[in-house]
């Protein structure tokens, strides 16, 4: 049984009528919709053809700060 995370996308996914393939391997969205864990925060979220669900770097910036924490950026190096 998925973790109650799981459910919540579960439950807002709706499949992507032509999903972008890359071509090079690398996963892509096939399907994706938007959380609405508190009222007026709205997360994008995505389940890829792997199977793996995500959600987008601004939406889970928004959650952390909404939940007291910094959100720092991804940087590589």
């Amino acid at each position: 049984m998925a973790d109650p995370i799981e459910q919540a996308i579960n439950a807002v996914l709706v499949p992507i009528d032509c999903p972008h393939q890359s071509g090079n391997g690398m996963p892509y969205a096939t399907h994706k919709g938007v959380l609405e864990l508190v009222p007026g925060l709205r997360i994008n979220c995505y389940r890829l053809n792997t199977g793996q669900a995500v959600i987008d770097e601004e939406g889970l910036g928004a959650f952390l700060e909404f939940l007291g924490m910094e959100a720092k950026p991804i940087t590589t190096a």
